[in-house]
């Protein structure tokens, strides 16, 4: 029976791996183990144990080398059940419990001690004349005595005192780490019997030597997100930009002194192309509604809805609410796949990785970049004007992908917004939010309603007053953008009969300046519009 499994366990052997690099997706992780053996020339297969039950199966692939001529036959996986790690963990905390109680013994016997030694200096203050004269002391030296002998009882009562206030802090410290052991181990008791991967090599040879062995595989429960911190130096006309990635694996592994890679690709283990099915439409059969007259000799015409306001001009406010991200300063170099745009940063040196739900904040890269200002003011909208600054991607740089952007001006936090993928040598602008550096005044200073002698139309002309205030010591390049309704029914026509300066609307009826105004000065702008329509029609969304 021994000889049996005395050759059994010729035939294959544990190789212990450890992890040395891991490329996180945005999804998932591919991990690569390596690890040395010894063979004898016997074996036929080896086992990698222990692997986290989020590996996916079919993503394991294995290469090698040594001194000796390996030939790699085949490569699968084996689910175990144990419970072994669970026992380790439970013992582990068993002993940090009995070294905490016995920590707790001896401070209890110490502060026993030291009551002893308190009860004693307190009886020798209760009768020191007593004490003093069992001494035989002379008369002309007993008040010498006394006066030594209640300095020697502040001194030592007080030091006692002192003494067992340390030590009984230091059991409640003791108490505290008992309690939080007692519920981790509590913990772990429950944890049902756990599940892992065993990865089995088939290999061939017949000839003794080292064996260098390379796993790698997908897991999952593993992805990184990019974002940024951006601070303005109004001053410098500069922008900082530190590029970052919050990171995630709670994948069932450490990942300790692994290089780290950060990729943009999407790794797919089957190669099978996705089969388009059959794609059918149908006519939706909506009920004729009888047609409600409210007034015989009446036609009334009525939109829709309400003409559109802004068209798909966005900007984004932030929330103030929410503090920038602390991140763990760490320096990547970038490596760009131009032929598949696939992007990815290697970290310089190596990283840990806890397996935890927590992410850790790393920095991928900081760069600076040139910028001009630009205030926005939609005075229709808001009475206030946005910030935006005009930056571009250097050809040199790095690809910007999608993310959040907490924005800082100088050192205060000013919200947060986004941007998209930015590539090298591409123009970019990122919106900073509300700024307080202009006045914005918006009047109605004319409607007039008058009626055609020819056609039977009636006339409604409207006249807009804007008064922008620079109140900034420096000049400033300002957008402003007003609008004109916009009809969707022939009878409805709307035209602008002048604007100053003067410009014109474009299809969308959005009037848009572009200006530099200087330091602390004023700029009018002024536009008029008329709506023209038959009297016997109402016209609804003209909201002024």
């Amino acid at each position: 029976m021994n000889h049996v499994e005395n050759s059994d366990q010729e035939h294959f052997k544990f190789v212990e791996t450890r992890i040395t690099e891991v490329t996180v997706y945005r999804e998932q992780a591919r991990v690569t183990r390596r690890g040395k053996i010894a063979l004898t020339g016997k074996e036929t297969e080896l086992r990698i144990a222990a692997i986290p039950i989020t590996l996916k199966p079919d993503s394991v692939m294995a290469k090698g080398s040594g001194t000796m001529p390996v030939r790699l036959l085949g490569i699968s996986t084996e689910k175990v059940l144990s419970r072994q790690s669970i026992e380790n963990k439970v013992n582990h905390f068993f002993r940090k419990i009995q070294q905490l109680e016995e920590q707790k013994r001896c401070s209890e016997d110490e502060i026993k001690l030291r009551n002893l030694e308190l009860k004693f200096i307190e009886n020798l203050g209760q009768n020191p004349i007593n004490f003093l004269s069992h001494k035989g002391a002379e008369a002309s030296f007993l008040l010498k005595e006394v006066s030594d002998l209640f300095n020697f009882i502040g001194e030592n009562y007080k030091s006692v005192q002192s003494a067992i206030a340390k030590i009984e802090k230091q059991q409640q410290q003791i108490d505290k780490q008992l309690k939080n052991l007692d519920q981790q181990l509590q913990q772990v008791e429950k944890t049902s019997t756990s599940e892992s991967f065993t990865i089995i090599v088939l290999i061939e040879t017949h000839e003794k030597g080292e064996f260098e062995i390379e796993i790698s595989y997908l897991v999952e429960q593993a992805s990184w997100t990019p974002f940024y911190d951006l601070q303005v130096n109004f001053n410098e006309k500069i922008v900082h930009l530190n590029y970052l990635a919050s990171v995630r694996q709670n994948t069932g592994e450490d990942w300790h002194n692994v290089a780290l890679f950060l990729s943009t690709a999407k790794p797919a283990i089957g190669t099978l192309l996705p089969q388009l099915n059959s794609w059918y439409i149908d006519l939706l059969k909506i009920p004729i509604m009888p047609k409600v007259i409210t007034n015989e000799n009446s036609s009334l015409e009525y939109h829709e809805k309400e003409l559109d306001i802004l068209g798909e001009f966005e900007v984004l406010t932030g929330n103030t609410e929410r503090q920038p991200v602390p991140f763990t300063s760490q320096s990547f170099t970038q490596r760009v796949s131009k032929e598949s745009g696939i992007v990815t940063f290697s970290l310089v040196g190596n990283t840990n990785l806890p397996n935890e739900k927590t992410p850790q904040n790393i920095s991928i890269c900081k760069n600076d970049y040139p910028c001009n200002f630009e205030y926005i003011i939609i005075p229709r909208l808001v009475s206030f004007s946005y910030l935006q600054v005009l930056l571009n991607n250097p050809v040199n740089g790095v690809p910007l992908l999608p993310g959040k952007v907490n924005i800082f001006r100088n050192t205060t936090f000013g919200g947060i917004t986004e941007i998209y993928q930015v590539l090298p040598g591409e123009d970019f602008q990122v919106n900073l939010g509300i700024d307080e550096g202009l006045k914005i005044q918006r009047d109605l200073v004319e409607r007039q309603v008058e009626k055609k002698s020819t056609g039977n139309q009636r006339i409604v002309s409207y006249a807009y007053r804007l008064l922008i205030t620079n109140l900034r010591e420096q000049e400033i390049q300002l957008t402003v953008m007003e609008q004109l309704p916009v009809s969707r029914q022939e009878k409805l026509k709307v035209s602008v009969t002048m604007t100053a300066p003067k410009i014109q609307p474009n299809e969308m009826g959005l009037l848009k300046w572009s200006l530099t105004l200087p330091p602390k000065e004023k700029q009018d702008l002024y536009y008029q519009f008329v709506v023209e329509h038959p009297p016997d029609l109402t016209v609804i969304g003209l909201d002024i």
